[in-house]
């Protein structure tokens, strides 16, 4: 994978976005493909600290049966303070928040660290527990512990756990040995016990540490490359470990690629940060917060690969301005910036970052993207399902057979293959009818499908009324791409480019108040004069897979995105461009 290798989708003008992707990457769509830590789950009951670094926040907890109760609202200033957490329940924030449970690091994971490989090593404290929890599908579990050839050996232990629901492994093989966990859906996992607490990270090809302690392949072997700040395998997941160093009794892994992040936030006294940046010019500036305002500790200017990245360390013996010790610090504890207990990091690339507190305790801090839209994957299931809005909290809904959930708010159950499934019957997403929606002098709509039948009219997404005199829809018109809107008493009905089944193809229609076009595969296959604007429809909602006659969806959908302007038929190239390997084009 190179360094910012290729086109990136165009975010300008962006209002709305559903993406089915379970994989997090920085080179699609901000705050939809990328991983933003605003929604998390508990395992353990206990005492948990927050940060908001921004203001107007608020933190929400969601039970089992759905019921949300707002447990902090802040105001103008950043904000951090205490909040009881429940084991079985999800907590997000409507901005971006970090959660920690204090000295044990294991309590409360977020949701989108999900993977399909974990693993761990521990020196002391035999023996650990794994928690496990299964955001979006009923899961298998696969253990090996110390077990020759990792994943293509004979598993230890083989387990299942329901989907919304936690489960603990408790270690069997001692101590000082290798165990990779494998799970055939996305899983989320810390791991604990008295010592070496954390958040396991997924295994990926690259990841990104403080310095080189511990690292295996799924297959329980070492990475083919190594060095101090990143070890990678072009072949298998890995994983990297740093064992705690000085007083404190947390340890942390390393963070893959994917992963990465360049906005961070952190609620306690800090003793020292080490950054890895696998991105050229990359400037991160660290603030904190003090006499009511940020205050600006350093600016930090790196450029890295990432195979060779840059790094910056900092630590409160030596101050700002000073490299610091990367050395084990046994036990050191000063504390950076007079006590301050409110930070943050600002990235202008994805960046690693890992902290002492001042209890010496390690941490592997969990940041979020930096389009800082609002985030609404809040009940059972695993979501990256995002209504763009930076004010309004507003909700995703769900209806189908196989679509419904015990929950009907926020979030696609995402496949393990990256789309929805429409069976063409009953199934489809509603989006609800937010302002933001009522998108009518220019617009562009884009979506990527797959054609499992051409047999019908079947709606990719709609917003229209019941009879059709008010709003646009975009569908497969028995084998063929189409458009229907109404710019004024007349309908205008554009039919334009051919589909065969079997087939994903990303098809794309704009309308710049004079004409409306429509490209199948970011080539152009039609035009036609509109008269005008198109009469807004601001009474029904947005669905996805039918409009509100009917007319269900059979095959799947992986994204659809909404701009409030006509992209040219260049940005329309650029955004097939850049998704196109997804889907194997």
């Amino acid at each position: 994978m190179g360094v910012f290798a290729g086109p990136k989708a165009v975010t300008d003008g962006l209002v709305f976005a559903l993406d089915a992707r379970n994989a997090k990457t920085y080179g699609e769509i901000p705050g939809i493909t990328d991983h933003g830590i605003s929604d998390w789950y508990c395992f353990t009951t206990g005492t948990a600290t927050y940060s908001a670094i921004y203001s107007n926040t608020e933190i929400i907890e969601i039970d089992a049966n759905g019921n949300e109760t707002v447990l902090v609202t802040t105001g103008s200033d950043p904000q951090r303070g205490s909040i009881t957490i429940t084991a079985g329940k999800r907590y997000y924030g409507t901005k971006a928040i970090h959660i920690l449970d204090a000295g044990v690091n294991d309590a409360i994971a977020p949701v989108s660290f999900a993977g399909t490989y974990f693993g761990n090593f521990h020196s002391r404290n035999d023996p650990k527990t794994i928690n496990i929890y299964a955001p979006q599908d009923d899961i298998t579990v696969n253990v090996y512990e110390d077990v020759v050839g990792g994943v293509t050996g004979t598993a230890t232990s083989t387990f299942s756990v329901s989907r919304g629901s936690s489960d603990t492994y408790v270690t069997t093989a001692g101590q000082n040995v290798w165990m990779i966990i494998k799970t055939d859906k996305p899983a989320i996992m810390t791991v604990g016990s008295g010592a070496d607490d954390h958040v396991m990270m997924p295994m990926t090809n690259y990841v990104y540490r403080r310095r080189n302690q511990y690292e295996r392949t799924i297959n329980n072997t070492s990475p083919s490359n190594i060095s101090t700040y990143v070890a990678y395998d072009t072949s298998l997941p890995l994983l990297t470990l740093e064992i705690a160093d000085g007083s404190g009794g947390d340890s942390t892994q390393g963070i893959g690629y994917e992963y990465l992040s360049d906005t961070f936030s952190w609620g306690n006294v800090l003793s020292d940060y080490q950054i890895v940046a696998p991105y050229p010019d990359t400037t991160v500036t660290v603030s904190y917060w003090a006499n009511s305002q940020w205050n600006v500790g350093e600016v930090h200017s790196l450029s890295g690969t990432q195979t060779n990245p840059d790094a910056a360390f900092r630590e409160g013996s030596t101050g700002f301005g000073s490299p610091g010790n990367t050395a084990l610090d046994s036990g050191q504890a000063a504390n950076l910036a007079s006590n301050a207990n409110l930070w943050k990091w600002e990235s202008t690339k994805p960046i690693a970052l890992i902290i002492n507190d001042s209890a010496d305790d390690e941490e592997n801090m969990l940041g979020w993207m930096s389009n800082k839209y609002l985030r609404t994957s809040s009940n059972v299931t695993q979501s990256f399902v995002n209504l763009i809005d930076k004010e309004d909290r507003s909700r995703m809904k769900l209806y189908g057979k196989d679509l419904t959930t015990t929950i009907e708010y926020a979030g696609a159950k995402l496949s393990a293959s990256d789309y929805i499934e429409f069976d063409g019957v009953d199934d489809y997403v509603d989006c609800g009818n937010n302002s933001i929606l009522d998108v009518g002098n220019n617009i562009t709509v884009n979506s990527w499908f797959y054609v499992s039948t051409n047999s019908s009219y079947q709606v990719i997404a709609a917003k229209v009324t019941t009879s059709f005199l008010l709003g646009w829809e975009v569908a497969n018109s028995s084998g063929t791409f189409r458009t229907t809107f109404r710019p004024s008493a007349t309908q205008i009905n554009l039919v334009a480019g051919s589909l065969s089944v079997g087939n994903w193809y990303m098809g794309t229609m704009t309308f710049d108040n004079t004409t409306a076009r429509l490209y199948l595969n970011g080539v152009q296959t039609g035009s036609t004069a509109s008269g005008g604007p198109v009469t807004l429809n601001s009474t029904q909602s947005l669905t996805i897979g039918r409009r509100i006659q009917g007319n269900f969806y059979n095959g799947n959908i992986a994204q659809v995105s909404i701009y409030n302007r006509a992209l040219t038929a260049q940005e329309v190239q650029q955004n097939f461009n850049a998704t196109k390997s997804r889907f194997g084009l």
